[in-house]
């Protein structure tokens, strides 16, 4: 991005597609620069992604790998690269169904938050840990199959594991289903 655009310019080619349930004034950024396809598959083309990548990430000062028994894949032998879209999530202020109740439209935002993701894109969501409500679940994960995304992290719980798992998306989560089984 050559200039600074406001929220309302980057989101202006979404005009249209979106549902309306994204709190504009939440949103940081729409445009990202993305690597090349070249570099997704230099990357995709080493042999042990995680530690080839971690180790450059500790040379440059980045000492924060998260433990694999943190983030788990819903199947094993998941691999994925690709540029971060990131959504913050946070716990409700009211209780379930208050929203709905009081008339008004829900802001969660997650069918608007994946519409602007662009094929190839890894999907972030960062629900503080939280592993008592879900973040994800089948029908954004149909959404994010359908746009193309190379996966989806949830620092949180996902639901529908088992259609996911058979969508071939891939995602990885704090805390899965009891039919995830976890070695």
């Amino acid at each position: 991005m050559s200039e600074t655009k406001s929220i309302a310019q980057q989101l202006l080619p979404y005009a249209g597609r979106l549902l309306g349930t994204l709190n504009q004034p939440l949103i940081r950024q729409v445009e990202i620069t993305r690597p090349t396809a070249k570099v997704i598959q230099g990357f995709l083309s080493l042999p042990d992604l995680t530690s080839v990548v971690a180790d450059i990430l500790d040379e440059l000062g980045y000492d924060t790998a998260i433990p694999a028994q943190t983030l788990r894949p819903l199947a094993p032998g998941q691999r994925i690269v690709g540029p971060a879209v990131t959504a913050r999530q946070s716990r409700a202020r009211q209780l379930p169904g208050f929203t709905l109740s009081a008339g008004n439209a829900p802001q969660g935002g997650g069918i608007d938050q994946i519409t602007l993701t662009q094929s190839g894109d890894v999907f972030v969501v960062e629900a503080a840990g939280s592993t008592d409500a879900s973040s994800f679940g089948g029908i954004l994960a149909t959404a994010a199959k359908a746009k193309g995304l190379a996966g989806v992290v949830v620092d949180g719980a996902v639901r529908d594991s088992s259609s996911i798992v058979e969508s071939g998306l891939k995602v990885w989560s704090r805390r899965a289903p009891a039919s995830v089984v976890w070695s």
